[in-house]
């Protein structure tokens, strides 16, 4: 099921970023990641509810013990806040936001490299080759048009 689930969530992520793109042309990529996260919130906040019963309260945040609620806040401020913050920045420096994107495909790979030098997880041979493939596809669009003007130039001048 959650293989199923993750397909989806590429396929309805490909849709938004086709259908967003002129939009992001014209408003900018801060403005137009700020409108899609305050929209999902309160798209996410009731069918969390309705579907798994689960009201999730903000205010009860420090009835928890130190520990949970500073972990929280932790993980609200590194990896919202401040990651989506360099994130957006990021987008708004690229000319072509949609190829910019792709630079979020080496996150499972930065993590598995993470898991690796801090916890000393192993890694196996399928998770080496998907590291190669996903850092060799993404290195090969990032320098797409580059290749490809230098591959057109040597054509050229061959004929």
């Amino acid at each position: 099921m959650g293989i199923y689930l993750s397909i989806g969530y590429a396929l309805v992520g490909a849709i938004y970023l086709v259908m967003v793109k002129p939009y992001v042309q014209l408003y900018g990529p801060v403005r137009m990641t700020t409108y899609t996260f305050v929209l999902g919130f309160l798209a996410l906040y009731p069918s969390i509810g309705v579907i798994w019963n689960i009201w999730v309260n903000p205010f009860d945040l420090f009835d928890r013990t130190h520990i949970e609620y500073m972990s929280i806040i932790t993980l609200g401020v590194l990896n919202t806040c401040i990651a989506f913050i360099l994130w957006l920045w990021g987008l708004s420096k690229i000319p072509d936001v949609a190829r910019g994107n792709y630079l979020c495909f080496l996150k499972p790979v930065i993590a598995l490299g993470l898991a690796f030098f801090i916890l000393e997880d192993e890694i196996t041979i399928n998770q080496l080759i998907s590291i190669f493939t996903i850092t060799g596809f993404v290195i090969l669009e990032i320098f797409y048009s580059p290749i490809s003007n230098f591959l057109k130039l040597k054509r050229n001048s061959s004929i």
